[in-house]
């Protein structure tokens, strides 16, 4: 039998007992063996050099992760000297929450002479600590003879891969969930469905959209999550300002468009202003849009026209207010003031308020009193 115990934070004995079906209970007396769920070691971890221009590690699964920890060793021990000392010749790389992991600058590279490997080693991590080590992947000297200690400027683009015949991928990344569109534009709808229950602990949901996507007009994108359900056109993202940051950058340009529950000090420090005899029905979100490419990142502060949001209200809140008085209102910080959006509407079947919006920024849903 498996029991799992809630979170324990303090040492000291502890005490289980189990109930069993017939209400007796379990002898005091009986062992019991116990593990901390750290994370699942992680498997299947790859390596390889890709035009010359940087070196990719890839293929690497965990579970009950946060985030990754990366080791390297350059040398000409062999990995089972490594391993026999118990890995203390890695060092680490960087940590990192994505896979695949592309590495730009690998110090100590230059310096690698002819018997020398490039070896690869990772952990997985969350709060109660380390998995163990995965496999080793490594690089012999012919696999990096050609860079000459060389390697490519961070590329944004290829952290954004999504694999051949999906439409979109999502990375789930502790309480962020990342999605990215294909650039494969012979589509003229995207939905990005991220209601399931999975992602009922996400804070922030961000989308990155292509620009050969951006660029095209005749795609509309639905993304629909607990916090703030957007529908728009892609050219709603293509603006000076995304024009700009094409303009600058290197490589494509990804409109990142950010939505997150704003549940911190800013937001009691702008709920101060709520008008009076309104009060605050659901939670403050706010929609962020950066252009971002290898050299820039550009928040852009206007939408090409407008985009229809969405947001839920509070059932319980909406039947202590007028329900019918309730509407999408924008936080301006320039007149420390929430603006009504007045042509919200309520769909009381969803249980959400809508309006057309044509700028990021916060917003929340605010009622009579």
């Amino acid at each position: 039998m498996i029991a799992t115990i809630p979170e324990v934070f303090a040492e000291g004995e502890l005490t289980v007992t189990v109930i069993n079906g017939d209400t007796g209970l379990s002898n005091d007396d009986e062992t019991i063996t116990f593990s901390v769920p750290v994370p699942s070691t992680p498997v299947n971890l790859e390596v390889d050099v890709v035009a010359e221009k940087y070196i990719r590690l890839y293929d690497y699964t965990s579970s009950n992760f946060d985030y990754f920890e990366i080791y390297v060793y350059i040398g000409d021990e062999s990995r089972y000297q490594l391993k026999r000392d118990d890995y203390k010749d890695f060092q680490l790389l960087d940590t990192t929450t994505q896979e695949p992991y592309k590495i730009t600058n690998l110090p100590g590279l230059e310096d690698a002479s002819g018997d020398d490997d490039v070896n690869f080693v990772i952990k997985a991590v969350n709060k109660f600590g380390p998995s163990d080590w995965s496999n080793i992947a490594y690089l012999d000297r012919s696999d990096i003879k050609d860079i000459d200690g060389e390697l490519g400027k961070e590329d944004f683009d290829s952290a954004v891969d999504v694999p051949e015949g999906q439409v979109y991928k999502v990375d789930q990344l502790a309480d962020k969930a990342v999605v990215t569109l294909s650039k494969v534009d012979k589509v003229s709808l995207v939905s990005v469905d991220l209601t399931d229950p999975q992602y009922g602990t996400t804070k922030v949901f961000e989308v990155n959209v292509p620009e050969n996507i951006v660029r095209n007009e005749n795609v509309r994108i639905y993304i629909q999550n607990p916090l703030v359900n957007l529908q728009l056109r892609s050219d709603n993202l293509y603006t000076l300002t995304y024009l700009d940051a094409v303009g600058k950058g290197d490589g494509d340009t990804y409109a990142n468009v950010k939505i997150e529950e704003t549940n911190n000090d800013y937001s009691g420090h702008i709920l101060r202003y709520v008008p009076r005899g309104k009060r605050v029905v659901g939670e403050v979100g706010s929609v962020e849009v950066t252009a971002i490419n290898n050299l820039t990142q550009t928040k852009m502060t206007t939408f090409n026209g407008t985009i229809l949001m969405g947001m839920p209200y509070d059932a319980n809140l909406g039947e202590l207010s007028d329900i019918n008085s309730m509407k999408i209102y924008h936080y301006d910080p320039t007149l420390s003031d929430w603006i009504a959006l007045n042509d919200s509407w309520l769909d009381k079947t969803s249980g959400y308020i809508y309006a057309n919006v044509n700028e990021p920024g916060h917003y929340v849903i605010l009622g009579d009193r």
